[in-house]
């Protein structure tokens, strides 16, 4: 990122890095929604 880790910087890089795909996922901020994704996967960590 290059800057200070921030909720802001955090927002502002996300916005403008376009879609992001992790395994099958596809996850994308638009401007005004912060939401990058409606899907949600459960996991088992135990």
């Amino acid at each position: 990122m290059g800057e200070e880790l921030t909720r802001e910087n955090f927002i502002k890089q996300a916005l403008t890095s376009g879609p992001i795909v992790i395994d099958d996922w596809t996850i994308q901020f638009e401007p005004g929604n912060n939401a990058g994704s409606h899907y949600v996967r459960l996991t088992d960590l135990g």
